[in-house]
């Protein structure tokens, strides 16, 4: 979410910064700002050897930077639409509120960057499919005002989600603090939004100074719906390498992964100068070698058990197609949290490698010291991770090939399904066929019906009509009849042919 913007000075220097720090802070984030997009991606985006250690293949996803100003307008009104379709209500239910074009005037700011994650398309020619972004701002901010990388939005999609790639997003972010020389990164959060809370804790965000806390009125306390937070950026400057010490200490995810950790300042001098005497002490009395104290005071690390016959990965050729479709998704979110665990110890193996060997070569130390222990510790298990990296990396080809024979079937299914679509569309043809003809013939048999009926009636009418003629004959009224002027011979002519005839009643 957006952040609440802090009191600055009309040129944009805070006054704090201004007074406290002079111009120091602000010309790292000005120069910054003042940077192209192609001087701003060459010093300070992740190279492509970053990128594919921190997504991997397996997600089928790919991440890029873009300036506010250089995006398409339907980019923004994407990232606009993914704000809305995730946090709008968190918006409307505190005291922000949900304003959709405040946001996209924001998301429109000269300053503001983006790094947005697409989803690589299946086949060429297709649209990429935007998964989620970050956009972030290098401006002052906290109390005393510090230059900071504001985080203002990072959303995923709900495909997107449980893959790792927030904290893809959050590192990327660190990284170009870092990178920039900021001292801080920060955010704003809804205090509902606790899945989010928990997953800013465990980055290692906490509540910043300049969080605003409860108010309490006269008759009532007004309680804060959002919390700042922040993160301190670790900056490593080159002159300062020689002069550090570092102490090896045990992750706390894998005991058997080791990582470097900065002395603090009090002890650097003294642990430094403790090296270099057991150093000295060791090239001195070679008998006792063998029992040169620990560098850290963090245990040893163990020694990995390696997997001298290592189990092939299971076979699925005799599984049906339900099966396999049950069991794939499952087998790949499981290797792909395997490989993404790899990935992660092997750089961090690496980072401590090269601090262990760049902190030998400073201090000369000789191959009986106590670090050169740690050093050759620490490439047994980079060995043995590089290993298990590549098993990962076979057993995924195996995922892919069997995902390659699974879209065979789904494609043989689909066929299959649009085949008895046509059949029933023929079934439904045929039938609104049938019932037309079975209406048509029931309405000629009604009208031949009905004809019967008209005919029987007529033939009955005709019948009635004869007998009335015969009975006025017998009686004698017929030459009463002829003998007024009105009747002519053809009406006379017509009753004994059976016709019908109206006549007025004769007059007496």
């Amino acid at each position: 979410m957006a952040k609440r913007k802090s009191k600055v000075l009309a040129d944009g220097v805070p006054a704090r910064e201004e007074q406290s720090r002079g111009k120091k802070s602000t010309t790292v984030v000005e120069e910054a700002n003042q940077l192209s997009f192609d001087e701003f991606k060459e010093q300070y985006w992740i190279s492509d050897r970053e990128k594919d250690a921190m997504m991997g293949e397996r997600f089928a996803t790919d991440m890029e930077l873009f300036f506010a100003g250089d995006m398409k307008p339907e980019q923004l009104e994407e990232c606009l639409k993914l704000v809305e379709t995730t946090s709008q209500p968190d918006y409307e239910n505190s005291s922000w509120g949900w304003h959709a074009n405040r946001k996209r005037k924001e998301m429109k700011e000269k300053e503001m960057r983006y790094v947005i994650l697409w989803q690589r398309p299946v086949r060429e020619g297709q649209p990429s499919t935007m998964l989620g972004f970050l956009s972030f701002m290098l401006t002052h901010d906290s109390t005393p005002a510090v230059p900071v990388l504001y985080v203002y939005e990072i959303h995923l999609a709900k495909i997107a989600r449980r893959r790792g790639l927030g904290y893809a997003l959050m590192n990327v972010a660190r990284g170009i603090a870092s990178k920039v020389g900021v001292e801080k990164v920060m955010l704003t959060c809804f205090l509902s939004n606790t899945a989010a809370l928990e997953f800013y804790r465990n980055l290692g965000f906490k509540k910043d100074v300049c969080s605003p806390e409860d108010r309490r009125t006269r008759n009532k306390v007004v309680k804060t719906d959002y919390m700042i937070m922040s993160e301190d950026v670790v900056k490593v400057k080159e002159e300062e390498v020689p002069e550090r010490t570092v102490q090896l200490i045990p992750s706390k995810h894998d005991p058997r992964v080791l990582r470097a950790q900065s002395l603090p300042q009090p002890q650097r001098q003294t642990e430094a100068v403790k090296i270099k005497v057991e150093a000295q002490e060791s090239e001195a009395q070679p008998a006792r070698r063998n029992n040169v104290p620990q560098v850290s005071r963090a245990p040893p690390p163990p020694q990995p058990q390696r997997q001298t016959n290592p189990q092939p990965p299971a076979r699925h050729d005799s599984l049906t197609i339900p099966a396999i479709l049950q069991g794939h998704p499952a087998a790949l979110n499981r290797l792909g949290a395997e490989f993404r665990r790899h990935n992660i110890a092997v750089q961090g193996l690496g980072s401590t490698l090269a601090a262990v060997e760049s902190f030998n070569t400073d201090h000369r130390l000789t191959q009986d010291a106590p670090l050169m222990v740690c050093q050759r510790s620490l490439k047994q298990q980079l060995a043995f991770l590089q290993e298990s990296s590549a098993r990962a990396e076979t057993l995924l080809s195996t995922l892919n090939k069997q995902t390659t024979s699974i879209q065979g079937a789904i494609k043989h299914v689909d066929n299959v399904i649009a085949s008895h679509v046509r059949q029933k569309a023929l079934d439904l043809e045929m039938a609104e066929l049938r019932q037309r003809e079975r209406m048509e013939k029931e309405r000629a048999q009604e009208m031949a019906k009905e004809k019967a009926r008209q005919e029987k009636t007529r033939f009955g009418v005709e019948e009635i009509l004869d007998r009335w003629f015969q009975t006025t004959v017998e009686a004698g009224a017929f030459s009463d009849l002829v003998k007024h002027e009105h009747i002519e011979e053809d009406v006379v002519s017509g009753f004994a042919r059976g016709g019908v005839m109206k006549t007025e009643p004769a007059e007496e």
